[in-house]
């Protein structure tokens, strides 16, 4: 099949295409770098961060239910007036550490970057995504390269003031937390899925 982006000299993007961009020929003629190792992924720790209720147990981890096709169709949009929402902490990455340490893992001269999948989402999604904003806050190890980068929350200048799009960000941001409580819930423990969801609640592994 014949892969194409549409090209245009014009600086006005609403403009049409000037002319077709044939990506195969591009990509084999273009230089290439040498691919880089990726290896499956290993958990190496582990650590849970409490709900927002005072008293909550840890939360321990749950796996995903092979017969939730079974159970389908499901409503993500049951329990959003009970969701609670992350309470916008600062969320540093010395819990990682501190993880990696009480297992006996923490040589940083094997590590290159330590922080949460959250940074690399936003790192890796910018050229799709550039006018999206965010901040990192970074730190060198002292004597090894390793990098820790933490959570940064950006101020409330930077998030939807339109109340119609804050909404439906809030929205969109529950079905992700409640697809993954109806997609581990114990088949025999209906009740599990009807509890409200806490997004402050979780089982972080590394």
């Amino acid at each position: 099949p014949t892969h194409r982006l549409m090209a245009s000299s014009s600086a006005t993007p609403s403009a049409p295409p000037s002319s077709p961009f044939e990506l195969l020929p591009w990509v084999a003629a273009a230089p290439h770098t040498p691919a880089a190792a990726v290896s499956a992924p290993r958990l190496l720790a582990s650590y849970s961060v409490p709900a927002a209720a005072p008293g909550a147990p840890p939360i321990a981890p749950r796996a995903y239910d092979p017969g939730l096709a079974g159970r389908l169709p499901l409503d993500l949009n049951a329990g959003f007036e009970e969701f609670i929402a992350k309470d916008g902490s600062p969320c540093p990455v010395e819990p990682i550490v501190a993880a990696l340490d009480a297992v006996g893992m923490a040589d940083w001269k094997a590590f290159d970057v330590v922080t949460f999948r959250n940074n690399l989402n936003k790192i890796g999604m910018t050229p799709f995504d550039p006018s999206s904003a965010w901040e990192l806050d970074a730190a060198a190890h002292p004597t090894h390269d390793t990098l820790f980068l933490d959570i940064r929350q950006l101020p409330d200048s930077y998030r939807p003031s339109q109340p119609a799009e804050a909404s439906r960000m809030a929205r969109f941001s529950y079905y992700g937390y409640k697809f993954e409580q109806l997609a581990t819930a114990p088949p025999a423990a209906p009740a599990a899925t009807a509890a409200p969801v806490d997004a402050n609640a979780e089982f972080v592994a590394v």
